[in-house]
């Protein structure tokens, strides 16, 4: 059995802010959007307080991104142990660099919220050469990118 992630479901309560977030860091393209009432009865049975969705995807890079009709409550139970952080990977070093200093862009212009403050990390190396830095999306959910060199 061979398994392929098909999306990443982000719960956040302020949906433009993430949705615009997501588009300008990732480059994604809004494939869907649907209010509560437009979502099939099995969805709406599962997240009956979810008020809106939008798929964004980047190639094969998918988010679902959702808010609720009321920002008190959540999909979860209180206490409940969440995702900690997801992780993507990029093509070379030079682009590593380049998201990373376009996230410090984006955080600096202003044009978003942020529930966490703090900058990215530096570029962390590994021992088996991977390369990488954490930072977080607008709702403080941890994000890994990192850059793997092809062995020749």
């Amino acid at each position: 059995m061979n398994f392929k992630l098909d999306h990443i479901g982000i719960q956040t309560n302020n949906f433009e802010n993430t949705v615009k977030w997501y588009e300008d860091f990732f480059g994604c393209e809004q494939m869907w959007y649907k209010k509560k009432e437009d979502l099939p009865e099995a969805i709406q049975r599962r997240m009956p307080l979810a008020y809106q969705l939008v798929e964004l995807q980047k190639n094969d890079l998918k988010f679902h991104v959702f808010d609720l009709e009321n920002p008190e409550y959540s999909t979860q139970p209180k206490n409940a142990l969440c995702m900690e952080h997801f992780c993507v990977e990029v093509d070379t070093f030079e682009e590593l660099k380049e998201l990373r200093e376009h996230w410090i862009s984006l955080f600096e212009s202003g044009n978003y919220t942020f529930q966490r403050t703090s900058l990215p990390t530096e570029i962390i190396p590994s021992s088996h050469g991977m390369q990488g830095f954490y930072a977080h999306d607008p709702n403080g959910i941890e994000l890994e990118v990192f850059y793997l060199p092809k062995q020749a």
